[in-house]
């Protein structure tokens, strides 16, 4: 089962053209904090199984694991000794690249994704799969109808 070959034809991408987008918004800080450990040990076995490494911090440049996963996390909580807390946990680790202390533009993030959903169906050999997008949502309604909209 050679990972090359996808519709029995040679792929020169290796890993193909999928890509995987995470966007997690939340007004909990007490929240990100239970779940840094668990992030940075998926980003961290993703990393070193990507680039054949012990240790991410062996990677100079992350650009080929950023083509393939892409991850924020955005802490509206407002309670700035909180948000000290999550800084000091990811503090020298992937994620706090990750980790916005702000609302996002949802609309925005949404236009991005199609727009590279478009470039990347303009760079796939026709036997490629199209990408997909799923966005689940919780929170309330006048947010989940703005990411309706959008998508």
């Amino acid at each position: 089962n050679n990972p090359s070959l996808r519709n029995g034809q040679q792929n020169t991408d290796v890993l193909g053209l999928d890509r995987f987008q995470f966007i997690w918004v939340t007004d909990n800080a007490d929240l990100i904090l239970g779940f840094v450990q668990e992030l940075n040990s998926i980003i961290t076995t993703f990393v070193t199984q990507l680039y054949g490494v012990d240790h991410p911090s062996e990677v100079e440049d992350l650009t080929l694991m950023k083509r393939f996963l892409k991850m924020s996390v955005y802490c509206t909580d407002e309670d700035v000794m909180k948000q000290e807390k999550i800084q000091g946990a990811i503090s020298g680790s992937l994620l706090e690249d990750m980790m916005h202390f702000q609302m996002p533009d949802l609309s925005e993030l949404l236009l991005e994704n199609m727009q590279q959903q478009v470039f990347d169906a303009l760079e796939a050999p026709a036997n490629m799969l199209s990408r997909k997008t799923l966005v689940t949502f919780c929170g309330v309604p006048l947010m989940a109808n703005g990411c309706r909209t959008a998508v």
